[in-house]
């Protein structure tokens, strides 16, 4: 990542070289090394540095600031660009607000978006919650209105601000 941090990076061709265990340099040069190293950095990333179900949310970390973050973009541009490699599990709001900002983001996408990053157990709480059929005092939603540190007191008013906010 750290050659990622030079905003210049992306005007220039990586070629990426895989050292073995003992540090010797692999045999294999170009585009499918290259490859392999963005999906071997991704599947780290995903690991260490995101949270959700089926779409992947950047996780606040004390290690990794504003500048790591943009050199994290800088990858997804190089790798679509130069590669067209594109992470399919970051969360397509995550991506809309880094090509086109926030005013891209409607309430319907950040629904959709959230009910992707939520188990599929929330899924059906969240679905539950835009029915008018709602009972406020249901136990699951109130368990997952808690998991999000709700404070409010849900009603069939109230329920659909409290699931955007």
């Amino acid at each position: 990542m750290l050659i990622f941090s030079d905003p210049c990076i992306l005007n220039k061709v990586v070629n990426a070289i895989v050292k073995d265990y003992r540090g010797q340099e692999e045999k294999g040069r170009g585009k499918g090394v290259t490859l392999d190293v963005l999906t071997h950095f991704w599947h780290e990333t995903y690991n260490d540095y995101t949270a959700g179900s089926t779409d992947k949310v950047p996780i606040v970390r004390h290690d990794l600031q504003k500048h790591q973050w943009q050199s994290i973009a800088r990858v997804i541009v190089y790798g679509y660009c130069v590669l067209k490699y594109f992470p399919l599990t970051i969360s397509p709001v995550i991506i809309s607000t880094c090509l086109f900002g926030k005013e891209s983001l409607t309430r319907q996408f950040l629904l959709d978006s959230f009910r992707a990053y939520v188990t599929q157990e929330d899924r059906m709480v969240i679905d539950e919650c835009f029915t008018n059929n709602l009972n406020p005092n249901d136990e699951d939603v109130l368990d997952f209105l808690s998991t999000w540190k709700c404070c409010k007191v849900p009603t069939k008013e109230n329920i659909k601000d409290i699931i955007f906010e």
